[in-house]
């Protein structure tokens, strides 16, 4: 009995310490020296909508400045991950 407790106690810890070492940190922001380029379909989209990849941009960070509504579902379905 206490050589399977021993084996248990030995598995867990075992389990434990790979669980650790897989975790990685990871430093904030972009970890590539420069942008990837923009895949094609995207160029296109925006040409066709006759806007730049600034504008829109733009537009979507004044949209986030303003809804705190959305700012909130967007904090809490970053919680969930």
């Amino acid at each position: 009995m206490k050589k399977l407790i021993l084996v248990i106690l030995g598995l867990t810890l075992a389990t434990a310490i790979f669980a650790a070492e897989a975790a990685t940190m990871v430093p904030p922001g972009n970890s590539h020296a420069e942008q990837p380029n923009i895949p094609g379909a995207s160029n296109r989209r925006t040409q066709a909508t006759n806007t730049t990849f600034q504008a829109k941009y733009s537009k979507i960070y004044a949209l986030l400045q303003h809804d705190a509504g959305l700012r909130g579902k967007i904090s809490q379905a970053a919680a969930a991950y």
